[in-house]
């Protein structure tokens, strides 16, 4: 080996030497490079717990203090419940005061509530003896003003009428013409004496121009009442002439319906004549000639208190129905008078379309289509056929 092919070996390992030498340095250099990246990495991700770390210490805080106002809030409400609490403490001790003052009061008023009763009982057992006698007082006086003696009493003549409740007869009390009505009737001869006595007392408060003034009555044996003797009945009349020209109609009319209007007004019941007919209207003549004044007989003659159920030509249709009569089966008898004094005649109910044909005085005949409708509430009142016929 020559020294130039040794002085080039040794180059070449001096060259291989630096070259390793070089190598390990790269390496070095590397290893510190990704060492560093490594670190980087490293720091980067302490920084982001670190970051997070402030995130939830900042929300931790945040809960707190979220948590301290709803510990407040909560101590706020719990003030108030106890306030409340306390205060309806106080309402209940007000409440039981005033119930136990309630329950004071409420026996206060059953002791006074007792002596209120035992007074109105006391009250009551002397107004029932008061009102004994107050009753013992009105008999004894409506006696003496309307119990007539039997003996004072002449009969002067036969009977002059006679119908289904008693006969009529004239005779002389006093020096005056009465007549006197003797009933027959079992309704009225059995009642006692103090249920005639009650009725009687009823007719004898009864005062109208228009009505039949009673006088009187024998309340032991036979059973009479004494009336005022009237000259004639319009049933004579009508028997008489046959029929009446329409002015003596609108005359007797008037008075019978003022006659039914005053008994229809009584109170506190209205008086239901359920009899009304040409018998039971008198006649007494007046100024001009062929003028009448009439006077309804027989009113409130027990019809009112035992509803007897009087079934005649003058009847209307409800008039044997007793839960169905009003003051209206007298309005529908009043027509059947009417229609009979302009006519003449009495003619079942589908015959009188020929009645109707008869009468040539309007008013009078509308009036009386009015009267005799079947329904009772289509009839009109005694008030206002007293202001038509004027």
């Amino acid at each position: 080996m020559n020294f130039f092919s040794i002085a080039e070996k040794l180059d070449g390992q001096e060259r291989l030497e630096k070259v390793e030498e070089a190598s390990k340095k790269e390496k070095r250099r590397q290893g510190s490079a990704e060492n560093g990246t490594n670190d980087a990495e490293k720091i980067e991700k302490e920084k982001k717990r670190a970051e997070d770390m402030e995130k939830r210490v900042d929300n931790a805080e945040k809960r707190a203090e979220d948590a301290e106002k709803r510990a407040e809030d909560a101590e706020k409400r719990a003030e108030d419940a106890e306030k409340r609490a306390e205060d309806a403490e106080k309402r209940a001790k007000d409440e039981e005061k005033r119930a136990g003052n309630a329950e004071k009061r409420a026996d206060d008023a059953e002791i006074r509530m007792k002596d209120a009763e035992q007074k109105v009982e006391q009250e009551m057992r002397r107004s029932k003896i008061a009102e004994c006698k107050i009753e013992q007082l009105k008999q004894i006086y409506n006696d003496q003003y309307w119990n007539i003696p039997r003996e004072d009493i002449i009969f002067t003549g036969p009977e002059i009428g006679s119908g289904g409740l008693a006969t009529v007869s004239k005779a002389d009390y006093g020096g005056v013409q009465i007549a006197v009505k003797k009933f027959h009737n079992q309704n009225i001869c059995h009642l006692s004496e103090e249920q005639f006595r009650r009725e009687l007392q009823l007719i004898a408060s009864i005062r109208h121009p228009n009505l039949v003034q009673f006088i009187g009555a024998t309340i032991h044996g036979d059973k009479m009442i004494f009336l005022e003797l009237m000259p004639t009945s319009l049933k004579q009349q009508l028997e008489k002439e046959n029929y009446f020209q329409p002015n003596i109609v609108k005359c007797i009319s008037l008075g019978i319906i003022k006659a039914l209007n005053y008994l229809h007004r009584m109170q506190p019941d209205a008086i239901i004549h359920r009899d009304i007919s040409s018998a039971n209207v008198l006649l007494e003549p007046m100024l001009p000639p062929q003028h009448w004044r009439a006077k309804v007989t027989d009113y409130g003659f027990f019809n009112s208190v035992y509803q007897l159920h009087i079934e005649t030509a003058y009847s209307a249709p409800e008039a044997i129905v007793s839960n169905e009569q009003s003051p209206k089966i007298d309005i529908y008898s009043f027509g059947i008078l009417m229609l009979q004094m302009l006519t003449g005649q009495l003619l079942p109910l589908e015959k009188r379309p020929i009645l109707f044909r008869q009468i040539y005085h309007k008013q009078l005949l509308h009036l009386v289509k009015k009267c005799l409708r079947l329904s009772s509430l289509e009839r009109p009142s005694a008030d206002d056929i007293i202001i038509e016929l004027h």
